[in-house]
């Protein structure tokens, strides 16, 4: 399975965007930073970099993802999230779409920084069954996949919109580019 990674970048954020490509420039089957710069200035670093108008906040910048992937999957990375272990995060994705192939979207387990605001909330729930997903989800407690019990408290639910870091496969892929190519 193939998989690229996009990291979305804007003003003030291009190293970071710049070091986490250099991270994991080989550990991806396609590498995209899609940037945009106040000044309209040329920013480049490992893999391919494609400029956009400043304007283009994340809505634009994601269809954007949509239209240059040729990859099975996808993991999207903002500029101004972090990871003590780039290579670690990519490599859990990988394991992680082999071990639920009917998995959809992803977040990494690792720790990464969180932006701080008292709008966001982010919680570790221990004990999913108490949640009311209004059908959305369907979360066990322990799942068994090819003969190992896999704890599923370890997912995190998450309400933030910056230092982001998430993955998408192929079946959320194509359902979204239908989408988009209607709007």
């Amino acid at each position: 399975m193939k998989i690229s990674a996009f990291i979305i970048c804007w003003p003030g954020k291009e190293k970071n965007a710049q070091y986490i490509s250099k991270c994991i420039f080989k550990h991806v089957d396609q590498l995209v930073t899609i940037y945009s710069t106040k000044d309209n200035s040329r920013v480049s670093g490992l893999g391919k970099w494609i400029q956009v108008p400043d304007d283009w906040y994340y809505g634009k910048k994601f269809k954007k993802t949509l239209e240059l992937n040729k990859c099975d999957s996808m993991i999207h990375i903002h500029a101004d999230a972090y990871s003590d272990n780039w290579v670690k995060l990519v490599k859990n994705f990988k394991q992680s779409i082999n071990l639920f192939p009917n998995l959809g979207i992803w977040m990494p387990k690792e720790k990464i920084k969180l932006f701080e605001s008292s709008n966001i909330f982010h919680r570790r729930f221990k004990n999913t069954k108490k949640i009311n997903f209004n059908s959305i989800l369907d979360i066990m407690p322990k799942v068994k996949i090819n003969n190992k019990i896999i704890e599923t408290n370890r997912f995190i639910f998450s309400c933030h919109t910056d230092t982001t870091i998430w993955a998408i496969t192929k079946k959320v892929i194509s359902r979204l580019k239908k989408i988009h190519s209607q709007v």
